[in-house]
């Protein structure tokens, strides 16, 4: 389905049931992230029309690169395939369940290992993180999520540098401030 339907409501249908699958159990997702073309083609959905799918796609990628075995197969795999720009986009398209998953999906590549790294220490992205991160409209699940992005990237010397040079700091100071008085 998730290759062949062209109908929107079908494919969001087809990958919330994938990504339930691959949720609860680790066989399962095994079983997916060793089918032949499905990697590309979950990762072609995140950039697919329809703002759904795209968010699904992408939490579907986001519970696959935690997977205890393959995780590094699937790491290479997405870096390959362009996923990490795929993301980006997702960051500033607007909506917060688009955000909340393409930075789940981010924190979740850099936690799996290394392969990542050059891809996610791009200067566009972490200027696109960041800009989330200061936005007019804060929603607490994609603040979160940003948050443990930071949390994991700075744990590398090389982003650590590079956050620092975009002055992260202050605005995770800015965030600390008590909000203004209502007049």
């Amino acid at each position: 389905l998730l290759k062949d339907a062209h109908d929107e409501a079908l494919l969001l249908s087809a990958t919330k049931a994938l990504t339930s699958i691959a949720a609860a159990l680790l066989e399962e997702q095994a079983k997916i992230i060793r089918t032949p073309g499905a990697l590309s083609l979950i990762i072609r959905r995140m950039q697919a029309p329809g703002l759904g799918v795209q968010v699904e796609s992408t939490y579907l990628l986001a519970n696959l690169v935690t997977h205890p075995t393959l995780r590094e197969h699937v790491l290479q795999e997405a870096v390959r395939l362009d996923a990490v720009p795929a993301a980006c986009e997702l960051l500033v398209c607007g909506a917060p369940s688009a955000q909340g998953c393409a930075c789940s999906l981010i924190a979740n590549m850099a936690s799996a290992g290394t392969a990542a790294l050059g891809a996610l220490g791009h200067p566009v992205l972490l200027k696109r993180l960041l800009g989330v991160l200061s936005g007019p409209q804060m929603v607490p699940q994609v603040l979160h999520e940003c948050l443990r992005v930071v949390t994991v990237l700075s744990a590398y010397p090389a982003l650590r540098e590079q956050l620092h040079q975009l002055a992260i700091a202050n605005m995770l100071f800015a965030l600390l401030r008590p909000p203004a008085p209502a007049r």
